[in-house]
Protein backbone atom coordinates (compact mmCIF):
# COMPACT_ATOMS: atom_id res chain seq x y z
CA UNK A 1 0.00 0.00 0.00
CA UNK A 2 1.64 3.31 -0.75
CA UNK A 3 1.85 6.15 1.89
CA UNK A 4 1.67 9.99 0.86
CA UNK A 5 5.02 10.41 1.20
CA UNK A 6 5.17 7.74 -1.89
CA UNK A 7 2.83 9.80 -3.79
CA UNK A 8 4.79 12.96 -3.59
CA UNK A 9 8.04 11.18 -4.17
CA UNK A 10 6.87 9.35 -7.40
CA UNK A 11 4.85 13.18 -8.10
CA UNK A 12 4.81 14.39 -10.87
CA UNK A 13 5.21 12.17 -13.35
CA UNK A 14 3.35 13.41 -16.26
CA UNK A 15 1.66 17.38 -17.27
CA UNK A 16 -0.39 18.95 -14.98
CA UNK A 17 -3.75 20.76 -16.10
CA UNK A 18 -4.46 23.95 -14.57
CA UNK A 19 -8.29 24.63 -15.19
CA UNK A 20 -8.24 28.36 -15.11
CA UNK A 21 -11.39 30.09 -14.35
CA UNK A 22 -11.61 32.28 -17.08
CA UNK A 23 -10.84 33.09 -21.10
CA UNK A 24 -7.02 33.38 -22.29
CA UNK A 25 -5.90 36.73 -21.67
CA UNK A 26 -7.94 37.65 -18.54
CA UNK A 27 -6.60 38.55 -15.38
CA UNK A 28 -7.26 34.76 -14.16
CA UNK A 29 -5.33 33.72 -16.81
CA UNK A 30 -2.20 36.20 -16.45
CA UNK A 31 -2.07 35.16 -13.34
CA UNK A 32 -2.08 31.50 -13.60
CA UNK A 33 0.87 31.52 -16.29
CA UNK A 34 2.96 33.80 -14.64
CA UNK A 35 3.03 31.73 -11.77
CA UNK A 36 1.93 27.98 -13.69
CA UNK A 37 4.91 28.43 -15.90
CA UNK A 38 7.59 28.59 -12.71
CA UNK A 39 5.83 26.27 -10.94
CA UNK A 40 5.72 23.58 -13.98
CA UNK A 41 9.52 23.89 -14.37
CA UNK A 42 10.27 23.65 -10.26
CA UNK A 43 8.18 20.21 -10.67
CA UNK A 44 9.63 18.81 -13.51
CA UNK A 45 6.88 18.54 -15.60
CA UNK A 46 4.85 21.23 -17.93
CA UNK A 47 1.87 22.77 -16.72
CA UNK A 48 -0.91 21.94 -19.85
CA UNK A 49 -3.77 25.60 -19.28
CA UNK A 50 -6.85 24.55 -19.74
CA UNK A 51 -9.15 27.72 -19.85
CA UNK A 52 -13.06 27.47 -19.00
CA UNK A 53 -14.56 31.11 -18.93
CA UNK A 54 -18.97 31.27 -18.25
CA UNK A 55 -21.17 30.67 -15.78
CA UNK A 56 -19.89 32.83 -13.19
CA UNK A 57 -17.11 30.53 -12.40
CA UNK A 58 -19.40 27.65 -12.53
CA UNK A 59 -18.00 25.62 -14.97
CA UNK A 60 -14.32 25.57 -13.93
CA UNK A 61 -14.93 24.54 -10.38
CA UNK A 62 -17.03 21.89 -11.71
CA UNK A 63 -14.63 20.34 -13.81
CA UNK A 64 -12.12 20.76 -10.62
CA UNK A 65 -13.73 19.58 -8.23
CA UNK A 66 -14.87 16.09 -10.14
CA UNK A 67 -11.40 15.52 -11.27
CA UNK A 68 -9.80 12.41 -9.80
CA UNK A 69 -7.97 13.87 -6.41
CA UNK A 70 -4.35 12.76 -8.14
CA UNK A 71 -2.53 15.69 -8.22
CA UNK A 72 -2.73 16.25 -11.97
CA UNK A 73 -5.21 18.69 -11.55
CA UNK A 74 -4.98 22.19 -10.29
CA UNK A 75 -7.69 24.80 -10.20
CA UNK A 76 -7.42 28.45 -10.36
CA UNK A 77 -10.10 30.16 -8.27
CA UNK A 78 -11.25 33.47 -7.75
CA UNK A 79 -13.44 35.45 -5.72
CA UNK A 80 -16.76 34.49 -7.75
CA UNK A 81 -15.91 31.07 -7.66
CA UNK A 82 -14.83 30.28 -4.13
CA UNK A 83 -16.51 32.97 -2.00
CA UNK A 84 -19.52 34.80 -3.85
CA UNK A 85 -21.55 32.21 -5.95
CA UNK A 86 -22.75 29.90 -2.66
CA UNK A 87 -24.80 33.04 -1.41
CA UNK A 88 -26.06 33.17 -5.19
CA UNK A 89 -26.98 29.92 -6.19
CA UNK A 90 -29.33 27.15 -3.98
CA UNK A 91 -27.71 24.30 -5.49
CA UNK A 92 -23.72 24.55 -6.92
CA UNK A 93 -22.39 21.54 -8.55
CA UNK A 94 -20.25 21.65 -6.67
CA UNK A 95 -19.69 22.91 -2.61
CA UNK A 96 -16.45 25.16 -2.42
CA UNK A 97 -15.37 24.04 1.17
CA UNK A 98 -16.21 20.38 0.86
CA UNK A 99 -14.81 19.56 -2.77
CA UNK A 100 -11.32 21.12 -2.71
CA UNK A 101 -7.91 20.81 -0.92
CA UNK A 102 -6.59 24.62 -1.20
CA UNK A 103 -2.81 25.17 -2.17
CA UNK A 104 -2.21 28.66 -2.02
CA UNK A 105 -3.49 32.29 -2.03
CA UNK A 106 -1.67 33.79 -5.39
CA UNK A 107 -2.15 36.84 -5.29
CA UNK A 108 -4.95 39.81 -4.38
CA UNK A 109 -5.90 42.14 -7.12
CA UNK A 110 -7.80 45.96 -5.71
CA UNK A 111 -10.68 47.61 -8.11
CA UNK A 112 -10.16 51.39 -9.49
CA UNK A 113 -13.50 53.50 -9.00
CA UNK A 114 -13.34 55.31 -12.78
CA UNK A 115 -15.78 57.52 -14.17
CA UNK A 116 -16.76 58.97 -17.80
CA UNK A 117 -15.06 62.55 -18.12
CA UNK A 118 -18.22 64.34 -18.38
CA UNK A 119 -19.71 63.31 -15.31
CA UNK A 120 -18.88 66.40 -12.84
CA UNK A 121 -17.45 64.29 -9.85
CA UNK A 122 -13.29 64.87 -9.20
CA UNK A 123 -13.55 62.46 -6.28
CA UNK A 124 -15.61 60.44 -4.86
CA UNK A 125 -17.04 62.88 -2.16
CA UNK A 126 -18.60 64.67 -5.50
CA UNK A 127 -19.70 61.43 -7.04
CA UNK A 128 -21.65 60.80 -4.10
CA UNK A 129 -22.73 64.63 -3.14
CA UNK A 130 -24.71 64.08 -7.16
CA UNK A 131 -25.62 60.60 -6.27
CA UNK A 132 -27.73 62.21 -3.34
CA UNK A 133 -28.86 65.23 -5.30
CA UNK A 134 -30.34 62.82 -8.04
CA UNK A 135 -31.19 59.27 -6.62
CA UNK A 136 -31.35 56.63 -9.35
CA UNK A 137 -29.71 58.52 -11.82
CA UNK A 138 -26.13 58.07 -11.82
CA UNK A 139 -25.93 54.87 -13.58
CA UNK A 140 -23.24 52.19 -12.60
CA UNK A 141 -22.25 48.99 -14.68
CA UNK A 142 -21.09 46.00 -13.70
CA UNK A 143 -20.17 42.51 -14.75
CA UNK A 144 -23.98 40.88 -13.47
CA UNK A 145 -25.75 41.07 -10.97
CA UNK A 146 -23.89 39.19 -7.50
CA UNK A 147 -20.88 39.71 -9.24
CA UNK A 148 -17.41 40.88 -7.35
CA UNK A 149 -18.39 44.11 -9.59
CA UNK A 150 -21.53 44.46 -8.43
CA UNK A 151 -21.58 44.20 -4.86
CA UNK A 152 -18.67 46.76 -5.11
CA UNK A 153 -20.72 49.18 -6.30
CA UNK A 154 -23.70 47.83 -3.86
CA UNK A 155 -20.91 47.82 -0.60
CA UNK A 156 -20.53 51.96 -1.80
CA UNK A 157 -24.32 52.23 -1.91
CA UNK A 158 -24.69 50.96 1.45
CA UNK A 159 -21.52 52.95 3.05
CA UNK A 160 -23.16 56.23 1.67
CA UNK A 161 -27.03 55.89 2.06
CA UNK A 162 -27.43 56.74 -1.91
CA UNK A 163 -28.68 55.17 -4.70
CA UNK A 164 -27.51 54.21 -7.86
CA UNK A 165 -29.29 53.34 -11.40
CA UNK A 166 -27.72 49.51 -11.81
CA UNK A 167 -26.84 48.49 -15.12
CA UNK A 168 -25.72 44.45 -16.10
CA UNK A 169 -23.28 43.79 -18.81
CA UNK A 170 -21.19 41.42 -19.75
CA UNK A 171 -17.76 41.65 -19.25
CA UNK A 172 -15.52 44.10 -20.49
CA UNK A 173 -18.85 45.86 -22.31
CA UNK A 174 -19.42 47.23 -18.47
CA UNK A 175 -16.18 48.35 -19.09
CA UNK A 176 -16.55 49.86 -22.70
CA UNK A 177 -20.14 51.66 -21.27
CA UNK A 178 -17.85 53.90 -19.48
CA UNK A 179 -15.55 54.59 -21.99
CA UNK A 180 -18.16 55.53 -24.18
CA UNK A 181 -20.41 57.37 -21.94
CA UNK A 182 -23.32 55.09 -21.87
CA UNK A 183 -22.99 54.90 -18.01
CA UNK A 184 -21.15 57.00 -15.51
CA UNK A 185 -18.94 54.60 -13.85
CA UNK A 186 -18.01 51.65 -12.48
CA UNK A 187 -15.99 50.03 -10.51
CA UNK A 188 -13.32 47.48 -11.87
CA UNK A 189 -10.02 46.16 -11.81
CA UNK A 190 -6.62 48.48 -11.86
CA UNK A 191 -5.10 46.59 -14.63
CA UNK A 192 -8.03 47.41 -16.86
CA UNK A 193 -8.51 50.89 -16.03
CA UNK A 194 -5.39 52.65 -15.41
CA UNK A 195 -4.50 52.76 -19.64
CA UNK A 196 -7.78 54.78 -20.55
CA UNK A 197 -7.48 56.58 -17.51
CA UNK A 198 -3.88 57.76 -19.07
CA UNK A 199 -5.28 58.58 -22.19
CA UNK A 200 -7.88 60.65 -21.02
CA UNK A 201 -10.74 58.16 -21.68
CA UNK A 202 -12.07 57.86 -18.21
CA UNK A 203 -11.33 59.51 -14.91
CA UNK A 204 -9.94 57.83 -11.77
CA UNK A 205 -11.53 58.71 -8.28
CA UNK A 206 -10.47 55.96 -6.02
CA UNK A 207 -9.25 52.63 -5.65
CA UNK A 208 -10.52 49.96 -3.79
CA UNK A 209 -7.77 48.36 -1.31
CA UNK A 210 -5.82 49.11 1.64
CA UNK A 211 -3.23 50.70 0.07
CA UNK A 212 -2.48 53.09 -3.03
CA UNK A 213 -1.68 51.53 -6.21
CA UNK A 214 1.79 51.16 -7.33
CA UNK A 215 0.97 52.27 -10.91
CA UNK A 216 -1.59 54.57 -9.70
CA UNK A 217 -0.24 56.05 -6.70
CA UNK A 218 -1.81 59.45 -6.75
CA UNK A 219 -5.65 58.27 -7.02
CA UNK A 220 -6.51 57.79 -2.84
CA UNK A 221 -7.88 54.85 -1.48
CA UNK A 222 -11.65 54.76 -0.89
CA UNK A 223 -10.85 55.54 2.95
CA UNK A 224 -8.63 58.27 1.78
CA UNK A 225 -11.61 59.48 -0.03
CA UNK A 226 -13.67 59.75 3.17
CA UNK A 227 -15.47 56.00 3.01
CA UNK A 228 -13.89 54.88 5.93
CA UNK A 229 -13.08 50.49 6.18
CA UNK A 230 -14.16 50.10 2.02
CA UNK A 231 -12.09 47.45 0.39
CA UNK A 232 -12.99 45.23 -2.44
CA UNK A 233 -11.47 43.86 -5.21
CA UNK A 234 -10.30 40.27 -7.22
CA UNK A 235 -7.97 37.33 -5.36
CA UNK A 236 -6.55 34.27 -6.80
CA UNK A 237 -5.53 30.88 -5.84
CA UNK A 238 -4.37 27.77 -6.21
CA UNK A 239 -6.80 24.46 -5.67
CA UNK A 240 -6.47 20.67 -6.11
CA UNK A 241 -9.70 18.20 -5.68
CA UNK A 242 -10.76 17.33 -2.29
CA UNK A 243 -8.36 14.42 -1.19
CA UNK A 244 -5.73 15.21 -3.18
CA UNK A 245 -2.97 12.99 -1.19
CA UNK A 246 -1.88 15.76 1.87
CA UNK A 247 2.21 15.39 0.65
CA UNK A 248 0.96 16.75 -2.88
CA UNK A 249 -0.67 19.36 -1.75
CA UNK A 250 1.98 20.51 0.28
CA UNK A 251 4.64 20.07 -2.15
CA UNK A 252 2.84 22.11 -4.84
CA UNK A 253 2.39 24.89 -1.91
CA UNK A 254 6.35 24.52 -1.04
CA UNK A 255 6.65 25.22 -5.29
CA UNK A 256 3.82 27.64 -5.33
CA UNK A 257 6.16 29.76 -2.52
CA UNK A 258 9.25 29.92 -3.86
CA UNK A 259 8.09 30.91 -7.35
CA UNK A 260 6.14 34.28 -5.37
CA UNK A 261 9.31 34.77 -3.86
CA UNK A 262 11.33 35.20 -7.57
CA UNK A 263 11.45 39.18 -8.53
CA UNK A 264 10.95 38.38 -11.99
CA UNK A 265 7.29 36.89 -10.86
CA UNK A 266 6.61 39.28 -8.48
CA UNK A 267 7.58 42.16 -11.36
CA UNK A 268 5.50 39.76 -13.81
CA UNK A 269 2.35 39.74 -11.39
CA UNK A 270 3.08 43.98 -10.51
CA UNK A 271 2.62 44.41 -13.62
CA UNK A 272 -0.47 43.00 -13.77
CA UNK A 273 -1.46 45.30 -10.78
CA UNK A 274 -1.57 42.07 -9.01
CA UNK A 275 0.12 41.93 -5.32
CA UNK A 276 1.41 38.04 -5.01
CA UNK A 277 0.37 36.88 -1.60
CA UNK A 278 1.52 33.38 -1.07
CA UNK A 279 0.15 31.13 1.68
CA UNK A 280 0.15 27.65 3.77
CA UNK A 281 -2.85 25.69 2.66
CA UNK A 282 -4.13 26.08 6.23
CA UNK A 283 -4.50 29.95 5.77
CA UNK A 284 -6.05 29.88 2.34
CA UNK A 285 -8.66 27.64 4.02
CA UNK A 286 -9.29 29.71 6.38
CA UNK A 287 -9.31 32.93 4.14
CA UNK A 288 -11.85 31.51 1.80
CA UNK A 289 -13.96 30.97 4.87
CA UNK A 290 -13.92 34.50 5.89
CA UNK A 291 -14.57 36.16 2.79
CA UNK A 292 -17.65 33.22 1.60
CA UNK A 293 -19.09 34.99 4.86
CA UNK A 294 -18.31 38.42 4.60
CA UNK A 295 -19.71 38.17 0.77
CA UNK A 296 -22.75 36.44 2.53
CA UNK A 297 -23.29 39.21 4.60
CA UNK A 298 -23.12 41.60 1.78
CA UNK A 299 -25.14 39.85 -0.38
CA UNK A 300 -28.33 39.67 2.24
CA UNK A 301 -27.65 43.64 2.62
CA UNK A 302 -28.33 44.41 -0.52
CA UNK A 303 -31.43 41.46 -0.38
CA UNK A 304 -30.20 39.47 -3.69
CA UNK A 305 -31.61 36.28 -3.38
CA UNK A 306 -30.66 32.49 -4.19
CA UNK A 307 -31.52 31.57 -7.58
Amino acid sequence: MLTTGAFAQDYPLKPIRMVVTGGAGGSTDVVARIVGDKLGAALGQPIVYDNRPGASGIIAAEISAKSPPDGYTMYVGTTGGLAINVSLYKKLPYDPARDFAPVSLVGTQPYMLVVHPSLPARNVKELIALAKKTPGQISFSHTGVGSATHLAGALLEGDTGVTFLSVPYKSPAHFTAVISGEVSFTITSVYLSWTQVQAGKLRALAVTGKQRSAIAPNVPTMAESGIANYEMGNWYGFLMPAATPAAIVNLVNAKTLEALKRPDIRAALAKSEIDPVGSSPQEFGKFIAGETAKYAALIRQVGIKPE
